[in-house]
């Protein structure tokens, strides 16, 4: 509780604020001297750390307690801890926090699920890439002492392929990646980024605001047609192409994040061709390296789009929520 910002004020309630022995002595309580963290202000101002003192500089301050919370993987960077949700669960903030500018602040990056990609018919080639997961981050977003509900959204599947689910948390969502292109029967859904297109003449998805990308139109007549490549948060899908120049369709690359203390990219797209073709930066699905094999699936807890080739789609990656905060000076 901070001290009154006027009236009367005693060392004793300086002392119930911030700790320390008797007898008391105002010599104590210089800012960064082991009572008074560094930094303190008040209604006069910082508190000095030497010089003259008096209880005057301390109406107004309070003492620092820090943030804390529970749920998911938890992990520290610095003075950040940090919560890595790879599933639905809940983060419960037990304190917010008191007496220090980033008191009762998160940051948050919020990935959804990655679409998946076509198994149905030959020339697997000719279907699109799976969208990447939207992804979204956040700074300095108020919480409070409550608990806070996490959805972190599944990969679509491969076979008759489905579209991502949708992650959220502090009432922000995004939406789970477009599925790819069945050849020659369906058009790639749109989603945070879109499918890529399907041979011949099924469009490609959108991706949805700044969650992401769209995915890559597919080549529309020629030999060894393609699909297109799926969208990522960090750049569209690659158009399809025929013959031998175009076999090969990257999908759209990933963002990147640093909020678990180092750069991370995460929400890459599916990519699809006859060779082989990594998949888009930030867990994007490649196709294959040989002939009839399958495409890969996109990377757990990236927001991965899926990955096809001749001989099979494959499921999209699941998503991530993760969230930071100061705990310690």
């Amino acid at each position: 509780m901070a001290l009154p910002s006027s009236g009367p004020l005693s060392l004793t309630d300086i002392q119930t604020e911030f700790g320390g022995t008797n007898p008391i002595g105002i010599n104590e309580y210089y800012a960064g001297g082991g009572l008074v963290p560094a930094g303190t202000t008040g209604t006069y101002g910082a508190v000095p750390s030497s010089g003259q003192i008096s209880i005057q500089n301390f109406y107004g301050t309070q003492s620092i307690v820090y943030m804390n919370a529970t749920g998911g993987t938890i992990t520290t960077s610095g003075n950040r801890r940090i919560h890595t949700f790879t599933g639905s669960e809940t983060f419960t903030v037990t304190n917010a926090g008191t007496g220090y500018a980033n008191a009762g602040k998160v940051d948050y990056l919020i990935v959804a699920g990655g679409g998946g990609t076509n198994s149905g018919g030959g020339a697997k080639q000719e279907n699109g890439g799976g969208g990447a997961g939207g992804m979204k981050t956040g700074t300095g977003v108020s919480v409070s002492a409550t608990s806070y509900s996490v959805t972190v959204g599944g990969g679509g599947s491969s076979g008759t392929n489905t579209s991502g689910s949708g992650s959220s948390v502090l009432s922000v969502s995004t939406t789970g990646g477009g599925r790819g292109g069945r050849r020659r029967s369906a058009a790639a859904e749109s989603g945070g980024s879109g499918g890529g297109g399907a041979a011949e003449g099924y469009a490609a998805g959108s991706g949805t605001g700044s969650e992401g990308n769209s995915g890559g139109s597919a080549a529309s007549g020629g030999s060894f047609v393609t699909g297109g490549g799926g969208g990522g948060a960090g750049a569209a899908g690659t158009a399809g192409g025929s013959g031998n120049s175009g076999r090969t369709c990257p999908g759209g690359s990933g963002s990147s994040s640093s909020i678990t203390g180092s750069s991370v990219t995460y929400a890459g797209g599916g990519s699809t061709g006859y060779g082989a073709v990594t998949g888009g930066s930030g867990g994007g699905g490649a196709s294959s390296t040989t002939s009839n094999n399958a495409g890969s699936a996109g990377t757990a807890n990236t927001g991965g789009g899926a990955g096809t080739c001749e001989g099979s789609g494959a499921a999209g990656g699941s998503g991530v929520v993760i969230i930071s905060y100061q705990y310690q000076a």
